[in-house]
């Protein structure tokens, strides 16, 4: 019933990502990194606060330092995330994104003595491949140069994403799961806010939000039942074999990207997605 559960919960943060992510790019476009981080993170906390008080009181200060540098990392790596998306193509940017997994996979052998089969590990290197393979611009490969825009961004992001997932899965686990989104994105929320204000652009950014008010809202709420969705299966089961079932999310953004933005995916990257998203699938049904 549990491991049903967290099948579940994988899958469903998988397709919230896509569209999220989809949406985020589009906001992004028309409100602006900082803007877009810091509504997604107000809306986020708002929605999650009637939920977490009881938690909130029985917080230490030792819990509350370590998810306040956790809210600072998130803002740094969400902020280069915000420029990838607004810089790059969303469905090679995307699956870049997921070499998230391989970090992931690492830490959750080092910090957490995480141990999976061998097929299952066959399964994470095959997901992994079809990432690789979605983000080449020309298949085979001749020079670096033959990257897409945006590939540098997002290969950092990445490596970040992976030691986000080991905070949140630490602070699922030691906290609760709805506490460990909560209280990083209300961090990052008011450092976002704060720069804002700095900028003297309050007139403009609530002109934008008046403008643009459903689609921040939609991608808000997006993004916060994906992380949400991933916090609780993390605290039922093993961070690395989550992970891995949630990074097929580029096959939903890479439906959306071609349908509603047009854009041209090569044969050969929709290829690797196809790979990772079936690798994801086979992953699943081994747990």
């Amino acid at each position: 019933m549990v491991l049903s559960l967290v099948v579940l919960l994988a899958f469903g943060a998988m397709l919230a990502w896509g569209v999220g992510d989809f949406f985020i790019q589009r906001t992004v476009r028309k409100m602006g990194d900082v803007e877009t981080l810091g509504l997604i993170g107000a809306i986020g906390s708002l929605a999650l606060l009637p939920f977490v008080i009881g938690d909130i009181m029985d917080l230490s200060g030792r819990g509350l330092s370590f998810l306040v540098i956790v809210g600072i990392f998130t803002f740094l790596i969400g902020m280069l995330n915000m420029t990838a998306l607004r810089k790059g193509k969303l469905s090679i940017v995307e699956v870049v994104l997921t070499i998230e997994l391989p970090v992931t996979l690492v830490l959750g052998l080092l910090l957490f003595r995480e141990y999976f089969s061998f097929m299952q590990l066959t399964f994470i290197i095959l997901s992994f491949l079809g990432i690789a393979l979605t983000a080449m611009k020309t298949y085979p490969p001749h020079l670096l140069n033959q990257f897409e825009r945006g590939i540098g961004l997002a290969l950092v992001t990445a490596i970040g994403y992976g030691f986000i997932d080991y905070f949140t899965a630490y602070s699922s686990r030691t906290f609760s799961p709805l506490l460990a989104i909560w209280l990083p994105w209300t961090v990052f929320a008011l450092i976002c806010i704060g720069i804002i204000m700095q900028r003297r652009d309050i007139t403009h950014f609530f002109y934008k939000v008046s403008t643009y008010k459903r689609l921040v809202l939609i991608t808000a709420l997006i993004d916060v039942l994906a992380w949400v969705l991933y916090s609780i299966s993390l605290s039922l089961h093993h961070l690395v074999l989550v992970t891995a079932i949630t990074e097929s999310y580029p096959a939903v953004a890479i439906f959306l990207d071609r349908a509603y933005n047009k854009t041209h995916v090569k044969m050969h990257q929709y290829i690797g997605a196809a790979i990772a998203l079936v690798a994801s699938i086979l992953l699943a049904l081994t747990l």
